[in-house]
């Protein structure tokens, strides 16, 4: 009688082992008839693992019996050799016996209860002699497999039920060899279309794309390689010989009127996934893989490329996978754009002045930009659009107010765009430092420079420009006029960008002058004419409250803001600071 044991002993023992014992672990059962019991978790259907191949010794025991839920047990073919009898424990779950090995012979061995013996290295050959062993063998983890049967002759259909089990070479007692090969798919690979947006294309654009199967498909998978872009979609044309009937879960789909199976659409990521019957043959199933179409329906074109990913499978679990490849259409750059076309005269050489940014109907395209022209060496031009100041020398507002540069931007398809940019110099006076001017009396002009100037008038009447950058301007006595006309910066940026300092404006004596360049809502005029500011141009408080108001003093603060679009959604840009309470009107703002 056998004796329950963890200690082996030259009697017949059944020896405990638990899941977690098997890796490294030494087992010989010696003498006598042994049976090694397998435990792990009580909770009666929890899947256990034993994998002897990781084990340093599996010897001395004939029966291996599993334990009382579902059992993953790997031997190899030299360690099944000496074991006679698997039982699967009578706990009515599947255990799953895997082999390793090119050589497996499993003639004369018992296997009891619920099973699936599934070789599990390329091209084993499995020797049996039992049509009831034969039928619990799974060869979709061993491709090339070769099951040969001794004493057993089979039906054609017995021998097809086998190949359905992924076993691909089978040979029987009448030395009759059958072979059943993955499905093979041709006229798709190398297919690539050139898409363009809002129109629908057959993916298989040459309406050639081939099934050979030689037994039955299963099913199929269509999917988009890159489904993150939602605007990138995949269909099925059913004007032709493909029809879909919608069910509760899915569509049963038909061909030439004949249904084959059913298919489950996975929008988030446009995939399709068939499951076929057995009307599903291969000249019905290729007309469905042309029917596939692709829709891109964004109005701006990616740049580059998407993969069609076809993979047909057969009842034996052998598949063939093949892409078509849909290039989005390559287009122009439409147009470039210079973000600053101002430089004051001797400009440190170096100094970044502006940024030039390309329009492209290729959403995400990158350009890459270069200078035909050059204006003599003033300027230079990153690869990445950004404009340099490359010889302050010659920079010279005495001698040329502007300089003509050109600029080439090529997409990474290669398509190219050209334009010509005027740069504008702006003179800077010799007074125009960075500490305080002293003029000498009557009208005067003081200009500031590109960096942050301390502009002082004296007694008498002064226009001062502040120019670039935040100034501190201070009129003195007599009528100053304080002159803006440089481009401010934007909500974000205005009190780092051009944001000046006003530290005794006078309400009774001086005025503000704003260039329509960069203030374009506040009406007409110029330096020689100055326009009035328009009155509903102008309101106090810390916002617009009309659309019309697009000139702020905040009394609280000080601040002088400019709204381009008044009351609308955009955010008004900080251009000034002045002192806190003035009694400002429109009266004291002209246009230029």
């Amino acid at each position: 009688m056998a004796i329950q044991t963890t200690t082996p002993t030259d009697g017949d023992d059944i020896y405990l082992i638990a899941e977690n014992q098997v890796a490294g672990g030494s087992f010989d059962g010696k003498l006598g008839n042994d049976t090694l019991q397998l435990t792990g978790n009580t909770s009666s259907g929890t899947a256990l693992s034993f994998d002897f191949t990781s084990a340093t010794l599996l010897s001395g025991f004939e029966t291996i019996r599993g334990s009382t839920s579902t059992d993953y047990i790997t031997l190899s073919s030299s360690q099944l050799a000496s074991i006679s009898t698997y039982d699967s424990g009578g706990d009515g779950y599947i255990d799953f016996l895997q082999i390793r090995g090119t050589t497996i012979d499993l003639r004369d061995k018992a296997i009891i209860g619920p099973i699936q013996i599934s070789p599990v290295t390329s091209s084993a050959t499995v020797t049996v002699n039992s049509k009831a062993l034969a039928e619990k063998i799974y060869g979709r983890h061993a491709p090339g497999m070769h099951l040969i049967l001794e004493g057993v002759t089979l039906t054609a259909a017995e021998r097809q039920t086998l190949h359905n089990k992924g076993i691909d070479n089978i040979t029987d007692a009448s030395g009759v060899t059958s072979t059943d090969t993955a499905p093979q798919l041709s006229g798709i690979g190398g297919d690539i279309t050139t898409i363009q947006a809002g129109q629908t294309y057959h993916v298989d654009i040459g309406q050639n794309a081939v099934i050979t199967e030689d037994h039955t498909l299963s099913s199929m998978n269509i999917e988009l390689d890159n489904f993150f872009d939602a605007n990138a979609m995949l269909d099925i044309d059913t004007a032709g010989n493909v029809d879909l009937v919608p069910t509760n879960f899915n569509e049963k789909v038909f061909v030439n009127s004949i249904e084959i199976g059913t298919v489950t659409r996975i929008t988030w990521a446009s995939e399709f996934r068939f499951s076929f019957n057995a009307s599903a043959t291969p000249a019905l199933v290729q007309e469905l893989i042309r029917a596939v179409t692709f829709k891109y329906n964004g109005s701006a074109m990616p740049f580059g490329s998407n993969e069609v990913s076809v993979e047909v499978i057969d009842s034996g679990n052998r598949s063939a996978k093949s892409k078509f490849t849909l290039a989005y259409q390559n287009n122009a750059p439409t147009d470039l754009t210079l973000s600053q076309a101002t430089v004051a005269e001797n400009t440190r050489s170096g100094t970044q002045m502006g940024k030039i940014t390309a329009s492209d109907p290729n959403e995400g395209d990158r350009m890459n930009f270069s200078l035909l022209d050059d204006a003599g060496g003033r300027f230079s031009l990153g690869w990445d659009g950004t404009l340099f100041v490359k010889d302050a020398g010659k920079l010279d507002y005495e001698q040329a107010h502007s300089h003509t540069i050109r600029v080439k931007a090529t997409d990474r398809g290669g398509l190219t765009i050209e334009k010509s940019f005027v740069i504008t110099l702006t003179d800077v006076a010799e007074d125009g430092t960075s500490g305080p001017d002293q003029p000498i009396a009557d009208r005067m002009t003081i200009r500031g420079s590109a960096k942050k100037d301390i502009l002082k008038g004296t007694v008498a009447d002064e226009i001062i420009f502040g120019g670039l950058s935040n100034d501190t301007l201070t009129g003195g006595l007599g009528r100053d006029i304080f002159v803006f006309d440089s481009k401010p910066g934007t909500a974000a940026t205005d009190r780092k960008v051009n944001f000046d300092k006003i530290t005794d404006f006078n309400v009774n004596d001086d005025s503000i002058w704003l260039d329509n360049k960069y203030f374009t809502k506040l009406g007409k005029g110029t330096l020689a004419q100055p326009g009035k500011l328009t009155a509903k141009f102008f309101s106090v408080g810390d916002h617009s409250k009309n659309k019309s108001n697009y000139l702020i003093y905040n009394k609280k603060t000080g601040v002088l803001s400019y709204d381009a679009d008044g009351s609308g959604s955009k955010l008004a840009v900080e251009i000034a600071i002045l002192k806190k309470g003035l009694s400002l009107t429109s009266q004291h703002f002209f246009v230029i």
